[in-house]
């Protein structure tokens, strides 16, 4: 029963299909609806949109009460499953670029990431500034990377200071 080639009889109830379901028109059946409808104007000519301003206000109101629960959103989760993405081989302008990066920086999870890179950035800083902090009369090792071409390999050699 998908698509729109079925209905309810008003009178009992029953699910019906209509009379053309899976049928095609002959050549000649479509030349005589043609020849028919010759003149005519659309049915639909001049209508901009078939539901109303409060018609809409009542479909967004009533979207906007429904609750999903976790059966509806499991259901609707895989009756997508498997499409491909409308996007799939698009390529975005660098104008749409900027607006989704705009859109993406000022929501509340960019928010809290940066300020978690900041956090762990400023305790990166504070322990170099500890490490490299040495009080006068300390000795402070180095380490220096020496070549011995004895041996064809680099060694480290560590030294201290006195400051």
């Amino acid at each position: 029963m998908k698509g729109h080639n079925w209905g309810l009889c008003k009178k009992c109830g029953k699910v019906y299909v209509h009379g053309m379901a899976g049928k095609h028109h002959s050549e000649e059946a479509k030349r005589k609806i043609t020849r028919a409808h010759k003149g005519r104007p659309s049915p639909f000519k001049g209508v901009k949109n078939r539901i109303s301003p409060e018609g809409k206000r009542r479909i967004a109101e009533a979207n906007r009460r429904r609750v999903w629960t976790p059966e509806m959103r499991a259901k609707v989760s895989q009756s997508l499953k498997g499409r491909i993405s409308p996007m799939k081989g698009r390529h975005l302008t660098m104008a749409q670029r900027l607006r989704k990066s705009r859109a993406m920086k000022n929501s509340r999870a960019h928010q809290e990431a940066m300020r978690k890179r900041r956090k762990k950035s400023h305790a990166k800083k504070l322990k170099r500034k500890k490490e490299s902090h040495v009080k006068p009369g300390e000795k402070r090792e180095e380490k220096k990377i020496i070549f011995d071409s004895d041996s064809k390999r680099f060694l480290v050699v560590k030294t201290s200071a006195d400051l």
